[in-house]
């Protein structure tokens, strides 16, 4: 996936592309993360608040 495609979907509020490039900015300063699941959790309680 392009770099520009990437920006858009995590623009578009894509859990899982954020928690991607939160992880790919924290790994290599060692640190591991869960947020790839809280975002999903997070993004899935927006949706249903929104509906």
């Amino acid at each position: 996936m392009s770099q520009p495609r990437i920006l858009e979907l995590a623009q578009q509020g894509d859990a899982q592309v954020i928690a991607y490039l939160i992880n790919q900015q924290l790994q290599p300063k060692g640190i591991t993360s869960i947020l790839f699941a809280c975002l999903i959790v997070l993004g899935l309680i927006i949706r249903i608040v929104l509906q």
